[in-house]
C-alpha cells in the first residue's frame, strides 16, 4: 500500500534547505498536469487520473481509497495518447472531476519519496510537501512519515492525510 502524509508549507525554501541538508538524493523537476475522472454511478471510491509531466511522458492511474484516509490501492500504466484516453473515458460513463497542474521537485530519502509541490492550478493553492513509503504496516508507515515531518519542523497538527484533489474539492 501507498501510506501518503502531506502538509501546506509557508516558506517552501526552508524546508527544501532541510530536506538538502539530510543527504536527500534529487531525483527530478517536473511539471505535472493531471485530469481526474469519476465515474457516473459507481459506490466503490475511486478516480482515474491521466497525469502528464512536461507534456511528454503520460499515464493512466486507478486509485481506490481504503478505508483509511491517506492509503490507497494503486495501478499505474504508460499511455502513448493522453487526448485519446480522455475521450474513451468520456465515453465509458465517467467525467472530469478536476484538474490540477503543479511543480514538482521529487527527492528520495531512505524509503521515503518526498516531492515538494508548487500549484499552477488552482491557483491560489500554495506550495505543500507530500512524503509517501510503500508498506503493507499502514500505523508504521504513518510513524516514520510524521517522524520525518518533524525533523523538518512540520508537526502532526500541520498535516493532512486526505489526498489532494480531496483537500481542494473540501471533502
Amino acid at each position: 500500500m501507498e501510506v501518503e502524509l502531506r502538509a501546506k508549507l509557508d516558506d517552501i525554501n526552508i524546508v527544501l534547505n532541510k530536506i538538502k541538508k539530510l543527504n536527500s538524493k534529487f531525483k527530478y523537476e517536473v511539471q505535472q498536469k493531471d485530469v481526474i475522472f469519476k465515474p457516473l454511478n459507481s459506490k466503490k471510491k475511486f478516480i482515474l487520473r491521466i497525469r502528464s509531466e512536461d507534456k511528454k511522458d503520460h499515464k493512466l492511474t486507478y486509485k481506490e481509497l481504503t478505508d483509511t484516509d491517506g492509503v490507497w490501492k494503486e495501478f499505474e500504466t504508460k499511455i502513448s495518447d493522453p487526448e485519446q484516453t480522455r475521450k474513451i473515458l468520456l465515453e465509458s460513463k465517467f467525467y472530469e472531476w478536476l484538474i490540477i497542474e503543479k511543480i514538482r521537485k521529487c527527492f528520495t530519502l531512505n524509503d521515503f519519496e518526498i516531492n515538494v509541490d508548487t500549484f499552477i492550478q488552482p491557483k491560489d493553492f500554495g506550495n505543500w510537501i507530500e512524503v509517501e513509503v510503500i508498506t503493507d504496516h499502514i500505523e508504521n508507515g504513518r510513524k516514520k512519515i510524521r517522524k520525518f515531518f518533524e525533523s523538518l519542523g512540520i508537526y502532526s497538527n500541520s498535516l493532512v492525510e486526505k489526498g489532494y484533489p480531496r483537500i481542494i474539492r473540501g471533502i
